[in-house]
This record gives structure tokens, sequence and C-alpha cells, in this order.
């Protein structure tokens, strides 16, 4: 109830592509940002998780140490976040379908299978060396 950085929402009635606008376009006028998911709307400032891959990464090489950022996502709330890693796994919706956004802004990505089956089996390729 006391949120810092964004707000999940759904809209009532059909998510149409015109109601979607109408929504950026009022959230946008307030300096905010509207990310779509698959089943919820986020609120947020200006800000973006890939921002906060960048930021995190030079904080981390500024200590010293080796930095691979990998991130793994399913939707175009997660595009900036995985065009900033070194690794990128995408993992499919439901329908077995890749978010195009994601697909054509994170071209190398890696394509997992649906839901918490395709989320293990890139964490333990990824623990076991199988993806670069």
């Amino acid at each position: 109830m006391m949120r810092e950085y964004t707000e999940p929402f759904i809209l009532e009635g059909e998510r149409t592509e015109e109601a979607l606008r109408a929504v950026h376009e009022a959230v946008g006028g307030l300096g905010l940002r509207l990310t779509a998911g698959e089943k919820f709307l986020h609120l947020s400032g200006t800000h973006h998780k890939g921002e906060l891959v960048a930021r995190l990464s030079v904080l981390f090489r500024t200590l010293g140490d080796e930095v691979r950022t990998v991130g793994l996502g399913d939707g175009k709330n997660d595009v900036e976040m995985l065009a900033e890693c070194d690794v990128a796994v995408l993992v499919r919706k439901k329908s077995g379908l890749l978010e195009e956004e994601i697909v054509s802004r994170v071209p190398g990505a890696f394509a997992y299978e649906a839901g918490p089956t395709g989320w293990n089996k890139a964490v333990i390729d990824l623990l076991e060396g199988k993806i670069p």
C-alpha cells in the first residue's frame, strides 16, 4: 500500500490500443510514465529497469568487481532492462509467443518456454554455462 516506485493497476473494460493511448497521454502530461505488462499497467516516474541495471553496473565496476548482467523478462515492461543487460533471456508468453517489441529491440535475446518452467530452465542453463 505504500509503494515508492511503481503503482500497478488494471483498466476497467476492454484494454484497447485507443484506451492505452489515452491513459499514456494523460499520465505523460503529469510527468509520469506508463508501462504495459501482460496483465497490469504500471505507473511510475520517468525511470525504468534498464536505468537501474546501468547504474548498478557502474557502481559495482567502480568497486573493482567484474560485472556480468543478466536479465529475464517476458513483457514490454522488461524491454529497457533486457536491452541494457549483457545477457538477455526472453520468456515466452503463455500462448508460446514472444513479445515482438523485445525481439526487435533485443535481437540477441535467448528465448525460453513460458512461465516458471522457462525461468527455471534459463537459470539452470546460466549456472551450467550453457548461455554464454
